[in-house]
């Protein structure tokens, strides 16, 4: 029998800009009985566990991964968990009251493999929740309820596959279940957590070569999975941008297309020198702050409140 219901993993890495705030917000909510807090370090050296240490209210379990890269870490907690279902939320990810209460409800009443949630942005960039919001008119929605947002999901650690060494766990796991068996996967947009975007022009390009590294080296290690109509870009619906056309839409489309043939020239010139055979070690380089974001911000939903990821 699990000594636990309920087991939330957090992995780490330089995390001292958010890490104080993703645990309060745990803190503060309705946690199902008998929960384990794992945290799993990727060898930080930002001071961040030292903020962890310092955590009052939370019983939380300590754990260390040598091995470099998320997915060696997710699996050490999947390893430590003392319960078949486990939530991972990134340190950088705020959660309502009810969301993990009602991840693991839905976890255990539907008999999921994996289940998805919204995110919901909760960025102040005046010109980036402008851009977003613009862009939502004229996205492709149509893998909205496909996605699995690696910020913040839940498993059923008996029937979940076990994750191989690549660099883009939730682009896996989507494009995996996508194509050996979708009834398995689940997304329930009606569950919340929030997170915040990117917002500077830097951080929108890097974040794309990421993406299109990430979909490069899932495709070359399991070719099976091309077949998930992903392609590791921000999609715009040609037909919306006639239906919303104006000058707003038209900028964001131009500059969305800007944004992924620079990600998609250069994320393919570096995977293809430098990444192909290196397996899994690249990390994230910068730790996003939560340092703006109030209680408030949460109960009030600030932000572009789209829910999907760029």
């Amino acid at each position: 029998m699990d000594s636990y219901n309920l087991t939330v993993g957090i992995p780490v890495y330089n995390e001292k800009e958010s890490i104080k705030k993703c645990l309060e917000a745990i803190r503060l909510s309705d946690l199902p009985e008998r929960t384990q807090i794992i945290i799993c370090d990727n060898g930080s050296t930002d001071g961040n566990l030292e903020i962890i240490r310092e955590n009052k209210g939370l019983e939380i379990k300590i754990v260390q991964e040598s091995a470099i890269g998320k997915v060696f870490v997710m699996n050490k907690i999947i390893a430590e968990s003392l319960s078949d279902y486990i939530i991972f939320c990134d340190a950088d990810i705020l959660v309502e009251r009810q969301t993990f209460k009602k991840m693991a409800d839905e976890l255990k009443a539907s008999g999921s493999h994996v289940l998805g949630i919204n995110l919901t942005d909760i960025s102040k960039d005046s010109f980036f929740t402008w851009y977003y919001r613009q862009f939502g008119k004229i996205k492709d929605h149509s893998l909205d309820k496909s996605l699995i947002w690696g910020g913040c999901f839940g498993i059923s650690k008996s029937k979940f596959i076990k994750l191989p060494p690549v660099l883009s766990i939730d682009y896996f796991i989507s494009a995996y279940y996508y194509v050996h068996d979708q009834g398995a996967a689940l997304v329930d947009g009606s569950i919340c957590a929030y997170y915040k975007r990117v917002n500077t022009f830097t951080d929108v390009i890097a974040k794309r070569i990421r993406n299109r590294l990430k979909y490069l080296q899932v495709i070359d290690k399991f070719p099976e999975l091309s077949r998930f109509p992903y392609k590791a870009k921000a999609r715009v619906n040609y037909h919306a941008v006639g239906q919303n056309l104006s000058l707003g839409t038209l900028s964001v489309c131009l500059l969305n297309s800007l944004f992924n043939a620079t990600a998609s020239i250069i994320g393919t010139v570096i995977f293809y020198l430098k990444l192909k055979n290196v397996g899994c070690t690249w990390k994230k380089s910068i730790s996003t702050t939560l340092a703006d974001i109030s209680s408030a911000d949460l109960e009030n939903g600030t932000g572009s409140n789209d829910g999907n990821k760029l």
